[in-house]
């Protein structure tokens, strides 16, 4: 007879499974086979939602957003960004992780593309304060990205008009 498995077994083994299933979404998704990709990371975030492991919820949710960056609405894309951070930030005591300022990142850059600027300034403002509180200096990156919305943000007010008569 085997001993009686209690629910953190249970815990254990879905997580394991999340895992193992975000891990071969990632490989196909890696050599191109999306659709693939795809349902292994919506079989894991089955497994994930069945035992509240926040950190594999957003995983799957980050990755899929990456996957389907180019074929989505823009809400849908919103929405996977959103429950990305929303989980990470549960699965994580610290407000710096690493995986969770890589979601702002991409929910920043996002926003840009959108026209979304001052969200988006928003962010990368959080996301310098992330940076000098875990390294003691503002990421490099972070500072083209900023300067990058500040750039189409004064773009967007001061590009000529047909009304000024510059275009003509």
């Amino acid at each position: 007879r085997s001993p009686s498995r209690g629910l953190g077994d249970v815990y254990k083994r879905q997580n394991v499974r999340a895992e193992a299933l975000i891990n071969l979404g990632q490989f196909n998704a890696a050599v191109y086979k999306p659709e693939i990709a795809l349902n292994y990371y919506n079989q894991a975030e089955i497994f994930a939602n069945q035992v509240d492991d926040y950190e594999s919820i957003a995983k799957v949710n980050y990755y899929k957003y990456i996957l389907l960056a180019e074929s989505e609405d823009a809400d849908t894309l919103d929405k996977m960004l959103t429950i990305a951070q929303y989980n990470f930030e549960k699965a994580y005591k610290s407000k710096n992780h690493p995986d969770l300022i890589s979601v702002k990142n991409s929910k920043a850059m996002w926003y840009t593309s959108m026209g979304e600027f001052q969200k988006a300034d928003q962010l990368f403002t959080e996301m310098d304060k992330s940076y000098q509180s875990m390294y003691g200096f503002i990421s490099f990156s972070h500072y083209i990205n900023h300067a990058n919305t500040h750039y189409y943000f004064c773009l967007l007010y001061t590009s000529p008009s047909p009304r000024d008569g510059l275009l003509s």
